[in-house]
């Protein structure tokens, strides 16, 4: 028998198939964070905290990972669209930006003094590595991006 604390109920309208899925955005996470880049876990949390960016911030990936880097120590940036501004706050971005508008890159560099030197990039399409890439800092930086998948079609 499984702990109950493990458990998830699977709602009604859904498929075994998109059930199935659960995990994996937690499990992205955790690879993205602590696999692709040397990041702190939340077990060892950094007493000086530093940015990282998180594109694509309300889709399942980037409501993990703000959480998991918050709970590490580190400063999260997001980008949303603006209806999911309060969603991505509630779960611990510091900061959010809107996705769509031009210029956050420059503001995110801005922000970040340009010494941005990790991200997520949970959407890898429409030029969004590109755009990551123009608020990185000018030094050394890591980021992962990953083509984000939906079952229900929905990001």
């Amino acid at each position: 028998m499984a702990d109950p604390a493990l458990a998830i109920r699977v709602p009604d309208s859904w498929s075994f198939e998109e059930a199935a899925q659960l995990g994996v955005a937690g499990f992205t996470t955790c690879l993205a964070l602590y696999f692709a880049q040397p990041l702190p876990t939340p077990l060892e949390p950094v007493s000086t905290p530093f940015d990282i960016l998180v594109w694509g911030a309300s889709t399942s990936v980037g409501q993990y990972t703000i959480q998991a880097a918050r709970q590490a120590g580190l400063r999260v940036v997001a980008t949303a669209s603006p209806k999911n501004f309060e969603l991505v706050k509630s779960l611990g971005a510091n900061e959010v930006f809107d996705y769509r508008d031009e210029s956050t890159p420059a503001k995110i560099k801005e922000l970040t003094g340009n010494k941005l030197k990790h991200a997520v990039d949970c959407i890898s399409e429409s030029g969004t590595g590109d755009k990551i890439a123009e608020a990185m800092g000018d030094g050394k930086a890591q980021y992962l991006h990953f083509c984000h998948m939906n079952p229900r079609g929905r990001t």
